[in-house]
Parts: structure tokens; sequence; C-alpha cells
């Protein structure tokens, strides 16, 4: 192998290695760094069961627990809250709280932040004389979230999404053409640049289920939440904000495995170029 044609596969790697990064970083600078990206992703997050429910049970918790004994029977207490957490107030209150998490933990680098809810606004359209009881009651918990106990520090990590999301594509992209002018045999170039994403897109995949892990070991249980149903809403929630990391790692394995086959696999077997020729 000539070293013209070393450089173009080093170029193509590149290019391949970018490509990926970049794209993971891409939609996650859009959906989960930018704020209204992330409001949108905390309303995906409530379409799933597992949150649902860890919502419900956290707010009847503390809204009993609000309440002068007897008053409300929890089961009462429990339906009304189970249609209020199916509501637009509910889902409202959430996205505006998710806001001012991201903007917290993401952007101002400030060590913990808490999802809540004003309980009386959230109970008021299907319950309003429980939510006028609770007026004054202030904002319920529905989670609380340390800096300390995630996988990384999400205001660098924000910092390093932006900077790839950037750099990422046009690193890509040069790379590539590089690796095409340079290149003496471009089919190989093709395999090099598949082959790399591939890896990095494994890769990605692999520290997608990391962080899923890391953030349920991270998760513990509230006022009415065990720990388990806790860390079954943290998996969902994580899932939901990384959605289009994990279709970034799986099109990235199957689309560079693609392209490294076509790439090295040989068109057909070529002829001794010493072989006499036939008489």
């Amino acid at each position: 192998m000539s070293g013209r044609q070393a450089l173009a596969l080093l170029l193509a790697a590149v290019a391949g290695l970018a490509a990926v990064a970049g794209a993971g970083a891409w939609w996650l600078r859009d959906a989960v760094v930018d704020p209204d990206g992330f409001a949108q992703r905390a309303e995906v997050a409530l379409d799933d069961d597992a949150v649902r429910d860890a919502a419900q049970r956290e707010i009847v918790a503390q809204v009993t627990a609000r309440l002068p004994a007897g008053v409300v029977p929890e089961a009462r207490v429990r339906a009304i809250v189970r249609r209020a957490v199916a509501g637009r107030a509910f889902r409202r209150q959430v996205t505006a709280s998710a806001v001012a998490v991201n903007d917290a933990l993401l952007h101002r680098g400030e060590p913990e932040a808490t999802l809540d809810v004003d309980v009386a606004a959230v109970l008021a359209p299907d319950a309003p004389r429980l939510a006028a009881q609770l007026d004054g009651a202030g904002r319920l918990r529905i989670a609380h979230i340390r800096r300390a106990a995630l996988p990384v520090d999400p205001a660098r990590a924000a910092d390093l999404v932006r900077a790839l999301a950037v750099v990422g594509p046009a690193l890509a992209c040069f790379a590539l053409a590089g690796a095409l002018a340079a290149a003496r045999d471009r089919r190989g170039v093709l395999g090099a640049f598949g082959l790399a994403a591939a890896v990095t897109a494994a890769l990605v995949l692999v520290g997608h289920a990391a962080g899923r892990a890391a953030v349920q070991d991270a998760a513990r249980g509230g006022t009415g939440l065990s720990t388990d149903r806790a860390r079954a809403a943290a998996g969902a929630a994580w899932d939901a904000a990384t959605a289009g990391v994990r279709t970034v790692g799986i099109v990235g394995v199957a689309g560079g495995l693609a392209l490294a086959v076509v790439g090295f696999a040989p068109l057909g077997r070529r002829r001794d170029r010493y072989a006499q020729p036939s008489t």
C-alpha cells in the first residue's frame, strides 16, 4: 500500500468517526441542550407508563400528607390525580419546570435542580374543591436531580455537545473530501469510512446503555415511590431524552457495515498481470 493510499484510508476513518459523533451531537443539541427541545422530550417521557405511574404515586403521597386526615379518602385522591396527570394542565406544568431544570443543570451548572408542579393548578380542572383546599400549599416535587449523582457533569457535556455538533459534520466533510482526492482506490476509502462509522456507532450504543444504567442506579425512591419504580421511571425518561442518539447508533452500525462490505469486498478475481497469454 502506498503512503498516499494509507493517508486516504486514515482520512476516511476520521471522516466516519466525525460523521457519527457529529450526528449524535447534532440531535442532542437540538433535543436536550436546547431548552425548548428538552421540554418536548419531557412531554414525550410523560407518554410512558412508568413515568406517569411514578408521577402519580409521588403526587398522591404528597397531597395526602398535606390534607387533614380523613378529609378526602386516598382512593379518591388517587383517582383525581390519575386524571390530572393525563391532562394538559399537568403537561404544561411539567414542561415549564423542565425548562427550568435544563437551565439550571445544562446552562448555569448548578449543583441540583427540582422538577416540580403547582399542585393547585394541576388539580383545579378535575377537582376544584380539592385544589381549593391545597391552595397555598406550594409546589409538589416530582423529581430531584443532583449533578453529582449523574454519570457526567451536565454543563460540561452540554458544552462538548455544542462543539461536536459544529465541528463533527464539518470535519467529516473535509476529511472525506481529502480522502477521495488522495486515494488511488476509492472503494477502499468507502470501506474505511463505513468501518470507522460502524465502530463509532457501536461505541455510541455501548455508551448509551451505560448511561442508562448509571441514571437508573442513581435514582432513589420518594415520598410515595419505591426505588424500583423510581429506577424504571428514570430509565424511561433517559430513553425519551436520548432516543435520537440510539437511532444514530443503530443506523450508523447498519449503514457503516454495509459501506464496509461494499468497499472492501473484491469485485472479482483479478488476472495475474504476469500471466502468459493463452495460445
